[in-house]
């Protein structure tokens, strides 16, 4: 389904809440000129950026939290939100002058945009109001931006140069559906991986020894994802009359791909009930797949390992029940032994 996007349509699931949310971009797009002029402009601008200095900045973000949190903490309010933010912040040059305000726009648009498939509308009004806070901060910094003629080399900078020919308008479409991918995604799959990890004392056991093995530390963390998705079910709509294997799909049909069972499968993962870090990661869907995988996946990716490992190393000995806000989790205590 996912792979087959001639077949399984995006634009009649997500068009209209990402252009009523933030404006059009991409990830809302299916194959046309603007789709591929706004993702190589967007991949450009990302791949521009100080990926060789950025690991250094979040690790002394977290090492300072954790420092001064002591031993009992929120995991999510007092750690993850603070850490993916501040990255944020720095990589795409986009703030607001109120922290907290900043958490709640971005946590609404992502709400609206992805996850609201039951259509609610006080969802869709938060979402609708936080894109709006959202424009106008980024309008904001573009304003400034222009005013001092330094473009800079953050993320909205190197698009505003990669994009000369672009509207302010534009630019501020692709900027925030990136930015909008980056922070809530670090937050729940950190936090997913996290409770797989210390609520199963002979998994953690057996992570803490692949703490030094980075492909190995970066299949565990699969694996605990595979288990515990960000987004267990993605939505596409047929355009034409078609097959699913021996199935027949009508025209119009509305599809739900449940990554969470398919990464269940014993033809595609051998012994699927257990984690396995060896596994090869082109089959895992986490991100996504085919050509609408997650835009902010690098940067979840980049700092999913740091706020992972200098956890671990604490040597955490308990955490809790996950409450949820919405489809977010919103707190889980975590309690961590000595260094």
């Amino acid at each position: 389904v996912l792979k087959r996007d001639d077949h399984f349509r995006i634009e009649p699931i997500n068009k209209s809440r990402i252009d009523a949310v933030s404006g059009p971009f991409f990830l809302g797009m299916d194959r046309k000129r603007e789709y591929f002029e706004q993702r190589h402009a967007g991949y450009h601008s990302f791949f521009k950026q100080d990926w060789v200095n950025l690991p250094g900045f979040i690790e002394k973000k977290a090492e300072k939290i954790l420092k001064d949190s002591g031993q009992s903490f929120d995991l999510v309010g007092d750690y993850l939100w603070p850490v993916a933010t501040a990255t944020s912040i720095k990589f795409f040059g986009v703030k607001a002058a109120n922290e907290e305000d900043f958490k709640e726009a971005i946590r609404a648009v992502f709400h609206e945009t992805f996850l609201n498939l039951g259509n609610d509308t006080k969802v869709r009004e938060k979402g609708e109001e936080g894109g709006k806070a959202l424009t106008s901060w980024t309008r904001a910094e573009i304003r400034k931006i222009r005013k001092s003629g330094k473009l800079g080399d953050d993320f909205l900078g190197v698009l505003l140069q990669a994009m000369t020919e672009k509207s302010d308008e534009e630019i501020t479409y692709i900027s925030s559906g990136y930015l909008v991918d980056s922070i809530d995604t670090t937050v729940t799959t950190a936090t997913n991986i996290l409770y797989e990890f210390v609520s199963n004392a002979a998994v953690l056991n057996s992570v803490k020894n692949d703490i030094d093995n980075d492909r190995r530390f970066v299949g565990w963390m699969m694996e605990a994802l595979r288990r515990r998705p960000h987004n267990p079910i993605i939505l596409r709509q047929a355009a034409r009359d078609t097959k699913i294997g021996e199935k027949s799909v009508k025209k119009g049909a509305q599809i739900f791909a449940i990554t969470l069972s398919a990464m269940q499968d014993s033809a595609a993962f051998t012994n699927p009930k257990e984690l396995i870090p060896t596994r090869q990661f082109d089959r895992y869907m986490h991100f996504g797949y085919g050509v609408h995988a997650c835009a902010g996946r690098d940067l979840n990716f980049v700092q999913l390992p740091i706020l992972v490992k200098a956890i671990l190393k604490r040597n955490p000995i308990s955490i809790g029940n996950i409450s949820f806000v919405g489809p977010f989790p919103g707190s889980v205590k975590i309690t961590l032994g000595e260094t």
